[in-house]
């Protein structure tokens, strides 16, 4: 798609400075399209990926394909919880690096002045950040919203709802000897910026203004020049001009407007100039006063969207809205010229209406959190009638996404709701449990999906889990995650899902802390090493899995529960909810071979789990077992060394706003992490609540398991951050380091070895172990097994060529044969080497089979 160019009296120079800067970048070596962008001085984007084809097609840049970049929306979630950002005030907020950057230098220049104090306009983050270091700070913006996020300060700052086309109050200037601006970058904004600021500031007082820089768009060198000129006759001095000196993040209304064109994906690319200033004695004409900015904004939750009107109304009375096209596709205002909205929101939507009364009516329906779509229909009918009313309302949510997308429904709760609900009352959306496998006396204190989490925190299988490996083996670092700290990761993460949906937290944290237990030791190598294996012998054995044998374990072969010959059950007796949040916490429903549809239909626990999606609670303990083993590979992955910033910086995720880990040291890298962890963590939780309520809005609660997603789950754009990190980090990077490579090498030694040695010589099993499985030949377990390859399996000979079992004293084994051995055998051994742990593990190899592996 060709790029809006507007100011076409410039004879093409404009496009062919971008050109010349494209072609520079990729003569210095950038070859992909986010490091051109970035050297191309805040060029439009869409001219830039045009030109950057152009290069591409003519074989300039050699081997790599174009591609779409998204620009990463900007993130209000910062510690200072600043809302979305209104195109029309042209917002955009600095980067964490930037804001602590330019604050820094602001401390600097502001330590030396005899008055202390700093003025920011249109800069809250900088005022915030000083403000918070104990410098005296002055905060002036004209968004209420943005106002309000600066409530929580010291003492010695001040807030104040400003607008710049009004001269400076009276006890604000002269005040300050330091002033941070950061206007619209449009001639009459940065001049009106620039006059309130020398208003703040006494002669020799010093401002850093942020400016556009060269190519940000068509005739801005001959703004930048007439400025510079008009402040050096005015007598004031020119300290320093730096290219490049800030950078920002990209606003949602950006990156929509331009996803509209064509698809981009999240890095941050735009960047501005600084221009430091000592005020003078002489006066500094505004030639270009700022017009008055009188929009009001209406929101459910200022962070995420908002919408604005500016008090016109541009249709006929009879024509209810209409959708300004060229406003919604393009970054710049420039490219919508006659096209003001009426009504614009933080998605970069515009729109021109027919009456202003009956659309803000419709706007304050829908920012009561209260009022619904039909409360909305319903305010408006009473002055307009009804036929209006829903033509308006439907143009309104069609256009702005009021309902269907940012409203919040329930059942997501806000922290209020939540607090004042803690009792533990659950909405229809949680999980009721069923009947037992085998009945069993309750308790007069305990729910059932309560007994259910206490009988997995005190069974062996879990504690089995603190000493088998996550990724890494531990015996690389004391530090590196096991498997029971991810699953009490897990469960903090699945938690907090339960609580904003008013889940049952119970059934979450049984199977959180049960959806591993049914792991080998090494993890998924030796997961993987048993498959094999089994597939081996006989694929009617149905392969191994750690989720179906996380069933098998805590439905017949963890042992507490058995007291006697009389005890009517085996294994931990748990509601079918729970089994059913360990089978299908790594649930898909891809139809091949390994889709857990597949695997559920020949599974031993059909008959009590049923089909579809989990019940919600699976849901959350599946997309927190997601986030813990991604953020935990990443910092293991960091702490070893084997990650580096080039790495971080391939991924879209880590440009997020307000992550701040790109550009670190591979020392300073983990610790940067460390520091940045919880923003990672909040970034994934977020994106998953509200996606998650969105989902939920549109199906009624028995709906969920046949729906045709995951409604526990990212959004679009985070599911596509992540699986790149899983491709090109997890899998790409740390799956592939020699440590890990040879640590499945020697895993899947381990656990096929043993499993062969125990199956033929079962009276190397521990011998109680060997007594409980025995209880089993009878059972509905071994049943299983039985049908589906008969009483005895025949293992291959070229599987035991490790095992000279022709020289053991009262075996009979010809070297020739392929040896049977009694199914029952063969499943006490696999249930027996799947519950070993790590250490253990080795160390029976070592010891019973003479062969010595690395610790």
């Amino acid at each position: 798609m060709e790029a809006f160019v507007t100011d076409t009296d410039d004879g093409g120079h404009y496009r062919q400075e971008v050109e010349l800067r494209v072609r520079a970048a990729v003569r210095s070596g950038a070859a992909d399209f986010p490091s051109i962008l970035r050297r191309c001085e805040g060029a439009d984007p869409i001219l830039v990926q045009e030109l950057y084809e152009k290069q591409f097609q003519a074989g300039l840049i050699a081997g790599v394909a174009p591609h779409h970049v998204r620009l990463d929306p900007a993130d209000p979630r910062l510690s200072l919880q600043l809302p979305a950002p209104d195109p029309a005030k042209s917002q955009w907020w600095f980067t964490s690096r930037a804001t602590q950057s330019l604050s820094d230098r602001v401390e600097v220049i502001a330590s030396l002045a005899r008055e202390k104090r700093v003025f920011c306009l249109g800069a809250p983050s900088i005022g915030h950040y000083l403000g918070h270091r104990g410098i005296a700070v002055d905060i002036l913006d004209v968004d209420p919203d943005v106002v309000n996020a600066l409530r929580l300060l010291p003492e010695n700052c001040s807030v104040h709802l400003y607008d710049a086309a009004h001269v400076l109050p009276t006890q604000l200037r002269n005040c300050s000897s330091v002033a941070v601006v950061d206007p619209p970058w449009y001639e009459s904004a940065l001049r009106t910026f620039l006059c309130r600021a020398f208003e703040a500031l006494p002669v020799g007082g010093e401002v850093l203004l942020t400016f556009p820089p060269r190519l940000t768009r068509p005739g801005i060198e001959r703004e930048r020049a007439t400025l510079l000129d008009d402040l050096l006759k005015a007598g004031h001095q020119i300290l320093g001009l730096e290219h490049g000196a800030v950078a920002y993040q990209v606003p949602r209304f950006e990156l929509a407007a331009l996803s509209r064109r064509q698809p981009f994906s999240a890095i941050s690319w735009r960047i501005g100039d600084i221009i430091h200033i000592r005020k003078g004695a002489g006066t500094f004409v505004n030639t270009m006063p700022l017009k008055e900015s009188g929009a009001r904004s209406f929101s459910r939750n200022p962070l995420y969207f908002r919408v604005f009107a500016n008090g016109s109304a541009s249709l006929p009375e009879d024509v209810s809205t209409e959708v300004l096209d060229r406003y919604s596709e393009n970054i710049s205002s420039r490219a919508s010229v006659g096209q003001i909205p009426d009504i614009w929101s933080t998605e970069k939507v515009g729109l021109h209406i027919g009456k202003l009364e009956a659309v803000i009516g419709a706007l304050d329906a829908w920012q009561d959190r209260g009022k619904d779509k039909a409360a909305a229909l319903e305010a408006v009918s009473a002055t307009h009638g009804e036929a209006y009313a829903r033509d308006l309302v439907d143009r309104l949510d069609n256009a702005l996404h009021l309902w269907s997308r940012f409203a919040d429904p329930p059942p997501l709760r806000t922290d209020a709701e939540i607090d004042g609900i803690k009792s533990g009352s659950l909405t229809p959306w949680a999980t009721k449990p069923s009947a037992r496998e085998r009945p069993d006396p309750t308790d007069t204190f305990r729910g059932s999906f309560q007994r259910d989490r206490d009988r997995v925190l005190w069974s062996s299988a879990l504690r089995c889990l603190s000493n088998k490996t996550q990724l890494f083996p531990a015996k690389y670092d004391d530090q590196l995650r096991q498997r029971l700290t991810h699953s009490i990761e897990v469960l903090q993460l699945a938690t907090t899902i339960s609580t904003s949906f008013g889940l049952d937290r119970d059934l979450i944290e049984a199977g959180a802390l049960a959806h591993d237990v049914g792991h080998t030791p090494f993890g998924h190598a030796g997961e993987h090493a048993m498959h094999k294996l089994f597939n081996e012998i006989d694929k009617k054995l149905g392969g191994f899995n750690h989720y179906e044998h996380g069933v098998d374990v805590v439905r017949w072969l963890e042992g507490p529960y058995y007291v006697s010959e009389a005890t009517q059950f085996f294994g931990l007796n748990l509601t079918p909810e729970v089994l059913e949040c360990i089978l299908k916490h790594t649930y898909c429903q891809a139809k091949d071979e390994l889709s857990t549809e597949e695997l559920l239909r020949r599974s031993k626990h059909a008959l009590i789990i049923p089909k579809g999606f989990c019940h919600l609670e699976g849901q959350a303990v599946r997309i927190a077992d997601k986030i813990s083993y991604l953020i935990s590979d990443l910092e293991d992955g960091l702490r070893l060394g084997i990650l580096s910033d080039v790495d971080l910086q391939s991924c879209q995720f880590f440009h997020r706003p307000p992550l701040d880990l790109i550009g670190y040291s591979s020392s300073a890298l983990y610790e940067r992490f460390l520091s940045q962890r919880r923003t990672v963590l909040k970034l994934l939780m977020e994106d998953v609540l509200h996606a998650t309520s969105r989902r939920l809005s549109g199906v009624l609660p028995n709906a969920v398991r046949s729906a045709h997603d995951f409604m526990v789950n990212h959004s679009e754009e985070m599911q596509a951050d992540v699986h790149e990190i899983w491709v090109k980090l997890q899998a790409g990077r740390l799956h592939r380091d020699r440590r890990v490579v040879g640590a499945n090498l020697a895993a899947g030694r381990i656990v096929s070895e043993l499993t062969l040695a125990f199956a033929l010589v079962p009276d190397l099993i521990d011998a109680r172990f060997r007594e409980e499985h025995e209880r089993l030949t009878s059972s509905n377990y071994i049943d299983f097994y039985k049908r589906q390859v008969g009483k005895s399996v025949r293992i291959p000979k070229e599987l035991l060529a490790f095992l000279p079992m022709y020289t053991l004293i009262g075996k009979s084994w010809s070297i020739s044969s392929d040896p049977d051995v009694p199914i029952t055998h063969l499943v006490m051994a696999k249930d027996y080497v799947a519950g070993l742990s790590d250490s253990r593990a080795r160390a029976f190899h070592r010891n019973l089979l003479g062969q010595p592996t690395s610790e």
